[in-house]
Parts: structure tokens; C-alpha cells; sequence
């Protein structure tokens, strides 16, 4: 049985001919009616976040932000802000961890979340209940009079992109029409792509990846930064790509991966790898400093994710603490989270970086070598 937002890509279609990828991907995720985002709680039900593994991960993304704060003067009033907030848990256990830093709490408050789901914003209502919050729809509204403090978590692999085929010598771009059978699937342009201008020579049959979507929402954040100061620990699924990505798209339903997603719109989660290298350029034509991106399990790690995670084992018996830290392995071995995840850190120009993101033997801005290699 179709549901009303794939009856809905049929009929735009079969009246426009295919549409871009990019244009499938935001309606399937975002379309206000039948969105995947716009109609359930999908964090547990068909994937899970960092947060919702170990209170650890957000205590400590918190406390580097505070302290980053404090290294750049502890402005007053600043205010923390989180893109893209799931549940609320990453804020909630951020929040607490403020407590140990005195008046931290009163300088950043009230926190700003970015949520555009109705269903996302009564979850986090009731997660931080007894919290200054404030919610808005995109980062624009968010009132620019003062320094940010600015948490993203799995959002950049969320936003859309499009796709480009290498063939003969010219890339075309992918599309989304109706086959033969009548199911929705890929197809490509009859014409090369003006973007080929732009992309690398690269073996016939080599998929790229873009997202303008993404360029533009580091270009947001960084012109925010940039004008009111504050900085950005962006947390996602990916690399610094130095060639094509390959098709890196994933469709999850149930926690299991769909294999065709096509007549799915609005009932599965969809992600790709992010390339990191765009938004480090992003953010340097804004002025601001980057340092990354380094794998989660390194970054934790510096953070001294093993030693909080020692000190709550010993209030509990030996199953939750066995617990605990089995939670913790997940987050930072290499073989699972630890490395798929980086973490990219941004600060406004001229101001300090968060910590945990270069080793004090490196360089001072691994970032800004990587924007100008």
C-alpha cells in the first residue's frame, strides 16, 4: 500500500519528469505533513545516537564547550545551543555537567534548540523539563546578541545532497524518476552536468557526492560565529574526502538498512557520509578557525572519557558498571564508533578552539592546513 508522500512524488514526476536527488532526500526527511522527521521519534526506534549509548558522551561535549567558554574569556551573557537536538538528552546531560563550572549555567542560559519536528520538540519539552530552553526553527532565529556556544550531533549526515555520475569524461547528475516497472528509482541526465566544470578528472563510472544543503548550513554557522564569537563542536558520520566519495547513502528502517528505499518516502532514515573538506572551506571564507576533523574515540579520549566513566562505575554493582563500560568501548573503539565518527571543532576568528581536538604536540590549527592544502 503507497502511502500520501509517495503518491505525492508520483504525481510531481509523472507532471515534471524526474526530480534531483536533493529534492527527493529533503522531502522524504522534512516534507511537513508526511516527513520522516515530521511524523515520529525515530532515535531507538530505528537508529541510535552517541547520547543515548552513555550519559558520558554529552557530559563531556558540555564540559568542552564550557571550557572553551572560559578560554575565550567567559563572556557574559553567551548562550549554549544545540542543531538538530534528538531526544534532549545530549543537552540534558551537557547541562548538568555545567553545574561544575560556577555561574556557567547562569552566563549560557537560555539554551537554544533548532528543531523543526513538533513530535522531536514535546520529547525534549519533557526530557528537559526545568531548563531555560528556547526553541526555534533554524539557526537564523536564534537571536545573534551574543556569543555561541553551538552543539551538532549527526547533523550534517541528515541534510540532502546530490549525487554524480563520471561517464565518458563527463559527470551526470543522478535523478529520481519512475521505471519501467512503475517503481520510483534512479536515473540520469540525458545532459552533462555544468557542475563537471567544477569536479576532478576521475575513472569512467566513479560516483561524487554534494551538498550544497551542507555548504550552506557551515556558512550559517560560521557567519554567526564569526560576527558574535562563541565556537562549534560538530559531531558526524564521515571523512575529508581528497577524491570521489562513492555513493555513501544509507536508508535505515528498524534499525536494519533498506536496500531500496525509492517507495519508502517518509517511512525510512536517510544518511550519508559527510565530507568534511567543503565545510572546512566553508567556515574559513567566514574567518574562522577549524581544528579537525579527528576520530570520536581520540577525542573522548583527550577528554578523559575513561576516567568519568571510572568514577560513575564505582557507585554501581558490577553488572551496571560492566554496563558502563561496555558503553564506553562502543563509543570509542575504532572498530565501531570510535573511528566512523569525527569531530570537527570551530572557533569565531582570532578566538580560542575547543579542547580534545589537536594533540598539544601538533600543530596549533590542524584545520586551517586542511582548508588550504
Amino acid at each position: 500500500m503507497s502511502g500520501p508522500l509517495l503518491q505525492l512524488m508520483r504525481r510531481k514526476i509523472e507532471a515534471e519528469g524526474p526530480i534531483r536527488f536533493d529534492e527527493w532526500w529533503q522531502t522524504c526527511l522534512y516534507h511537513p505533513g508526511h516527513g520522516y522527521y515530521a511524523t515520529r521519534v525515530p532515535i531507538g526506534a530505528d537508529f541510535v545516537t552517541a547520547p543515548e549509548i552513555s550519559q558520558v558522551f554529552g557530559e563531556l561535549l558540555g564540559l568542552a564547550l564550557v571550557q572553551c567558554w572560559l578560554d575565550q574569556g567567559g563572556p557574559r551573557p553567551a548562550r549554549l545551543a544545540e542543531i538538530g537536538p534528538g531526544k534532549g538528552t545530549l543537552m540534558a546531560d551537557a547541562w548538568r555537567a555545567l553545574a561544575v563550572v560556577p555561574d556557567a549555567r547562569d552566563a549560557l542560559a537560555p539554551v537554544a534548540l533548532v528543531e523543526i519536528s513538533a513530535a522531536l520538540r514535546s520529547f525534549q519539552a519533557n526530557r528537559l523539563r526545568g531548563l531555560p530552553v528556547e526553541w526555534h526553527d533554524a539557526l537564523e532565529q536564534v537571536a545573534a546578541d551574543r556569543p555561541l556556544y553551538l552543539i551538532a550531533n549527526e547533523l550534517f549526515d541528515a541534510l540532502p545532497i546530490r549525487q554524480l555520475v563520471h561517464l565518458s569524461g563527463h559527470w551526470f547528475e543522478r535523478r529520481v524518476g519512475i521505471s519501467g516497472s512503475g517503481h520510483l528509482g534512479l536515473v540520469l541526465e540525458t545532459r552533462p552536468s555544468p557542475l563537471g566544470q567544477i569536479m576532478p578528472d576521475c575513472p569512467n563510472g566513479a560516483i561524487h557526492e554534494i551538498s550544497p544543503a551542507r555548504e550552506a548550513m557551515a556558512t550559517a554557522i560560521g557567519r554567526r560565529l564569526a560576527a558574535c564569537g562563541g565556537a562549534a563542536l560538530l559531531i558526524d558520520y564521515g571523512d575529508a574526502y581528497e577524491g570521489p566519495t562513492g555513493d555513501t547513502v544509507q536508508a535505515v528502517r528498524g534499525q536494519r538498512k533498506v536496500h531500496d528505499p525509492f517507495d519508502l518516502p517518509g517511512e525510512i532514515d536517510l544518511t550519508s557520509r559527510v565530507d568534511f573538506a567543503p565545510l572546512i572551506r566553508a567556515f574559513a571564507a567566514t574567518g574562522c578557525r577549524t581544528a579537525g576533523p579527528v576520530p570520536q574515540g581520540e577525542f573522548l579520549g583527550r577528554l578523559g572519557i575513561e576516567l568519568r566513566t571510572e568514577a560513575l562505575a564505582r557507585g554501581l554493582d558490577e553488572d551496571r558498571a560492566s554496563d558502563l563500560w561496555s558503553r564506553t568501548r562502543r563509543l570509542v573503539d575504532p572498530n565501531r564508533m570510535g573511528r566512523t565518527f569525527k569531530v570537527l571543532g570551530v572557533a569565531a576568528p582570532g578566538q580560542a578552539l575547543p579542547p580534545g581536538l589537536v594533540d598539544e604536540t601538533g600543530p596549533a590549527d590542524q584545520g586551517e592546513a586542511e582548508a588550504h592544502r
